[in-house]
């Protein structure tokens, strides 16, 4: 089988990152070919990563791919397992070893850190109409 666009979504996107789900029926080494994905070439960009479900009825398996290159009719995916999966943190400066109840990120000096939501917004539940904790039901 080959690429088929209406199995592949858009999940997330940002100004320079696209997280994709993709399924078909096609198995791993079809989708590493550079020209399995050359029809979507428009939309994917070097650095997406597509959740990938592929292989046949019995045989379903997931992974996640990473656009590595791009170009004239060929699209450059790589699947990432085991030892290249660590690397993905090399993605982004966001680490939350442990994240608070209630917290959030906020970009501050060149880099996100764990907030608490009000330190973010200067706001509490009360200043947005929303009720208690103690009082729901």
């Amino acid at each position: 089988m080959s690429f088929a666009p209406e199995n592949l979504a858009v999940l997330a996107r940002t100004d320079g990152f696209t997280l994709l789900r993709y399924s078909t029926v096609d198995e791993a080494e079809r989708l590493v070919e550079p020209t399995y994905f050359a029809t979507a070439a428009g939309l994917l960009r070097q650095g997406d990563i597509v959740f990938a479900s592929y292989g046949g009825a019995g045989n379903r398996k997931n992974s996640l791919l990473l656009v590595t290159g791009l170009g004239d009719g060929y699209v450059k995916v790589e699947m990432v397992d085991g030892a290249a999966a660590a690397n993905l943190g090399g993605l982004s400066d966001i680490a939350l070893d442990t994240p608070a109840e209630g917290e959030v990120l906020a970009y501050q000096g060149g880099s996100w850190t764990p907030r608490d939501f009000a330190d973010v917004h200067g706001l509490q539940a009360s200043d947005v109409g929303a009720i208690p904790e103690s009082e729901k039901g």
